[in-house]
C-alpha cells in the first residue's frame, strides 16, 4: 500500500502538472486530476476494476471522481475529455512547448541590440514577431489571437520557460502515454530539482514583472509561490546572430529605438 505521505506528493505533483496545461480553466482541473489518478493506477494495477487497485489512490480518486462527472460521462453532453499535448498553435507536441519557451526567452531579454541601437522589448514587439513568422511558419498569430494566448496561457508559459532553458525535468507528460508512471515516480524521486525548478520559475516571474508594462500583466493569476522559497536566477539565453538578423529585418527601428 502507498504510504499517506507518497500519495500526498503524488497529489500535488499531479496538480502540477495539470495547472501548467490549463491555468486559466479550473473546469479542467478535476477533468485532469481524474485522468492523471486513473492513468496512474492503470499502469500501476492493469485493466482491473477499480476496486482491486491500491487503496490510498483509490481514496486520492474518490476525492476528484464526482458522482456528476460519472453520470455525465455516459449523457449525451459528455464534455470533450482535456488533451495533455501542449498545444498552442503547432503541429507537434514539442514544438508547442519549445515555442512557449521561446516566447519566454525573447520578452526576458528586456533589450535587444542591433547594429542601429537597442529595441525595448514589450508585447507590442513580440506580436510583430509573430506576425511575420518570426518563430517559424508554424507560429504566425495575429495580434488578436496572440492577446488571447497571452490572456489563456501567460501563467504557466514561464513553467515550460524553465523547464526548456534550465531543468531536466520533463513535467509536460501526458497520462495517455505507457510510460506515465514511470515518469511521475521518477519525477517524486527529485524533489531538490522540483525545488530548483520552482525557484526559478518564482525569479522569471518575477523578472517579468519588473520588465513588463504593468497593463500586460493585469488580471494574469500567477501562482504564489511560498515566501521561504527563494529565487534562483532563471536568465534568458542571449538571442543567435541569425534571429538579431531577422529582427532587424522586421522591425522600423526609426519607432523602436531606445
Amino acid at each position: 500500500m502507498e504510504s499517506l505521505d507518497r500519495i500526498r506528493q503524488t497529489e500535488e505533483l499531479f496538480k502540477l502538472i495539470v495547472w501548467i496545461r490549463w491555468p486559466k480553466e479550473p473546469r479542467n482541473h478535476w477533468l485532469g486530476m481524474v485522468r492523471c489518478i486513473s492513468a496512474y493506477m492503470r499502469d500501476q494495477h492493469g485493466p482491473v476494476t477499480i476496486n482491486k487497485t491500491d487503496e490510498a489512490i483509490l481514496n486520492l480518486l474518490s476525492r476528484y471522481l464526482r458522482a456528476d462527472l460519472i453520470e455525465l460521462m455516459f449523457s449525451m453532453e459528455a464534455p470533450f475529455p482535456p488533451d495533455f499535448e501542449i498545444v498552442t498553435n503547432g503541429t507537434k507536441y514539442s514544438d508547442d512547448i519549445d515555442f512557449a519557451a521561446r516566447l519566454i526567452n525573447i520578452i526576458l531579454q528586456k533589450n535587444i541590440d542591433l547594429k542601429d541601437g537597442s529595441i525595448a522589448v514589450s508585447l507590442n514587439l513580440v506580436s510583430v514577431l509573430l506576425e511575420k513568422k518570426f518563430f517559424g511558419k508554424n507560429w504566425f498569430m495575429s495580434r488578436t489571437k496572440f492577446h488571447k494566448l497571452w490572456t489563456d496561457r501567460s501563467p504557466s508559459l514561464p513553467f515550460m520557460f524553465v523547464e526548456r532553458y534550465h531543468s531536466g525535468l520533463d513535467l509536460t507528460i501526458d497520462p495517455k502515454h505507457p510510460t506515465f508512471k514511470d515518469a511521475v515516480d521518477e519525477l517524486l524521486q527529485q524533489p531538490d530539482q522540483i525545488r530548483d525548478y520552482l525557484a526559478r520559475c518564482k525569479w522569471v516571474i518575477a523578472r517579468l514583472g519588473d520588465q513588463l508594462d504593468p497593463r500586460a500583466l493585469r488580471r494574469i493569476p500567477f501562482p504564489r509561490f511560498p515566501a521561504e522559497l527563494t529565487p534562483i536566477e532563471a536568465p534568458c539565453s542571449p538571442l543567435k546572430a541569425e534571429e538579431l538578423v531577422r529582427i532587424a529585418t522586421i522591425i522600423d527601428p526609426s519607432k523602436l529605438l531606445i
